[in-house]
C-alpha cells in the first residue's frame, strides 16, 4: 500500500520569508497597531521636514531659476500630507490594504523628492543637487517599519532612479560615484537592520502565543483550564432552542487511583479521561479541566441527554481499569446568562449525582440515569424518594469517604 506525502518546501528561508512579508498585513494585534499610527505621524513630520529644506534651497543664497517649480512641488507635499493625519493607519495597517497604502505613499513621496533634484540640478552647471541626500531619510524612514523587502525595494528603485537623473543631468562620474556608494551602502544597512527588527518580531510574537496557550490550557491533558473556559462561553454566539448544553464532570473514585497505584497512574488516567471526553464531544464541543479530577464539556447538540449518556459511559470505559466512573450534571446556557451561575447549576446537578453513588447522569433536560456500574445500594439510593437536600459539605465530605476507599470495595 502507497502513501503520498506532501514534498518538502525546497524554497530557499529567505523566498519564503520574503512571500510571507508581502502576504501578511504589516500589524497583528493593538500594539502594532498603535505604532504604525504614531509611525504615520512621524513620516508627516519627515515630509514637512523636506518641504522646508526644499523651500529653502529655493528661496535662500543666490536667486533660483526654478524658483516657483521647487515652491509649487514642495506646497503640494505639505498639502499632501496634512490628510494623512485623519487616516486611521492603525486600522489599514491591520489589513491587506494597508500594504499598498503605505507603498503608494512612499513613491509618491520618491517622485516629488526626484523631481526636486531634477529642478535643482539644472539649475547649476554641475548638474548635481543637495536635495540628493533627501532620498537618505526615506530609506532610514522604511527601515524604521517596513517589512525587509519593502525596505529593499524601494530603498533600490530610489538609487536606480537617482542614478539615472544623475547621468542625465550631467553630474560628475566622481560625485555619481561617492553619492550613489553612500545611498547604497545606506540601503544595504536599512535591509539588514528591518530583517533584523522583523526576525525578532517573528520570534516575539511566537513566544506571546505560545503564552497565550499556556495561560490557557492544562498543562497535563491539553484541555482548556477554567479561566479560558469561561471566556469561551462568555464569547459563545447566541443560538436558537435548544440551548447549548454544559455538562459538569467528577471523577468517582480517583483519589483511591493516587493512593494505591501512585499519582503518575492518576495523572495517566487523566489524560485518558480528557481524550474520551473530547471523543463523546466531538469537533463542536469544548473539553475543559476546571482543576483535580472535575471536567466540563459545552456542546450544543440537539439532544443532551444522549451527549450526557455518551459522556458518562466513555469516562466509565477510560476508567474501567481502576473502576472509576463519572458523576455528571448537566443544565443548559440561556442566551445572556452569566456562565458562571450556568456552571453553578451544574455543580448542584453534579453532586445530586454523587449522593446517588455517582456513574450517574442529573441534569434539567436530560433525565436522570445511572449507568451500570453502579452498586446496587447506589441503585437504591436513585430509586428512593428525594430527602432534604445534604449541605455541600456534607456531600464532599461523603465523596471524600467513598473516593478513598478502593474499588469494589464495600462501604
Amino acid at each position: 500500500m502507497s502513501s503520498t506525502t506532501a514534498p518538502p518546501d525546497r524554497r530557499p528561508r529567505a523566498a519564503r520569508r520574503a512571500l510571507d512579508d508581502l502576504l501578511t498585513p504589516l500589524a497583528d494585534g493593538p500594539a502594532e497597531a498603535a505604532f504604525w499610527q504614531r509611525h504615520t505621524r512621524t513620516g508627516v513630520v519627515l515630509t514637512l521636514v523636506c518641504v522646508v529644506l526644499v523651500l529653502l534651497r529655493a528661496w535662500t543664497g543666490q536667486p533660483h531659476p526654478h524658483r516657483a517649480g521647487l515652491s509649487a512641488v514642495a506646497l503640494v507635499m505639505a498639502a499632501g500630507v496634512g490628510p494623512l493625519l485623519l487616516v486611521p493607519a492603525g486600522r489599514l495597517a491591520g489589513s491587506r490594504a494597508g500594504r499598498s497604502f503605505f507603498v503608494t505613499w512612499n513613491l509618491v513621496s520618491l517622485a516629488a523628492v526626484e523631481l526636486c533634484v531634477v529642478l535643482d540640478g539644472a539649475a547649476h552647471a554641475s548638474g548635481d543637487s543637495p536635495l540628493r541626500l533627501l532620498h537618505l531619510l526615506s530609506v532610514v524612514f522604511l527601515a524604521a517599519a517596513y517589512p525587509p523587502v519593502s525596505v529593499g525595494a524601494l530603498g533600490v528603485l530610489a538609487l536606480c532612479l537617482d542614478t539615472a537623473t544623475a547621468l542625465l543631468l550631467g553630474v560628475p562620474t566622481e560625485r555619481v560615484v561617492i553619492t550613489q556608494g553612500v545611498l547604497a551602502t545606506t540601503v544595504l544597512v536599512a535591509t539588514w537592520s528591518a530583517a533584523a527588527r522583523h526576525e525578532l518580531r517573528d520570534q516575539q510574537r511566537a513566544t506571546a502565543r505560545r503564552l497565550e496557550v499556556l495561560a490557557d490550557t492544562d498543562p497535563l491533558t491539553g484541555c482548556l483550564n477554567r479561566r479560558a473556559f469561561l471566556r469561551r462561553l462568555r464569547q459563545s454566539p447566541p443560538r436558537p432552542e435548544p440551548s447549548p448544553c454544559l455538562h459538569l464532570v467528577d471523577l468517582d473514585g480517583f483519589k483511591a487511583v493516587n493512593d494505591t497505584a501512585g499519582h503518575a497512574a492518576g495523572d495517566e488516567l487523566l489524560v485518558r479521561v480528557a481524550e474520551a471526553l473530547q471523543r463523546a464531544a466531538g469537533a463542536g464541543g469544548t473539553v475543559a479541566r476546571l482543576g483535580g479530577d472535575e471536567f466540563a464539556v459545552f456542546h450544543g447538540a440537539e439532544d443532551p441527554g444522549a451527549l450526557a449518556e455518551s459522556v458518562r459511559a466513555q469516562v466509565a470505559a477510560a476508567g474501567a481499569a481502576h473502576g472509576v466512573t463519572a458523576s455528571v450534571g448537566s443544565t443548559p446556557l440561556r442566551a445572556g446568562e452569566d456562565p458562571v451561575d450556568a456552571l453553578r447549576r451544574a455543580d448542584v446537578a453534579m453532586y445530586a449525582a454523587k449522593e446517588r453513588g455517582g456513574d450517574s447522569v442529573v441534569g434539567e433536560g436530560v433525565g436522570e440515569g445511572v449507568g451500570e456500574g453502579v452498586g446496587e445500594g447506589a441503585g437504591e439510593g436513585a430509586d428512593a424518594p428525594a430527602g432534604p437536600p445534604r449541605s455541600r459539605c456534607a456531600v464532599r465530605r461523603a465523596r471524600r469517604e467513598r473516593d478513598a476507599r478502593p474499588a469494589g470495595s464495600a462501604p
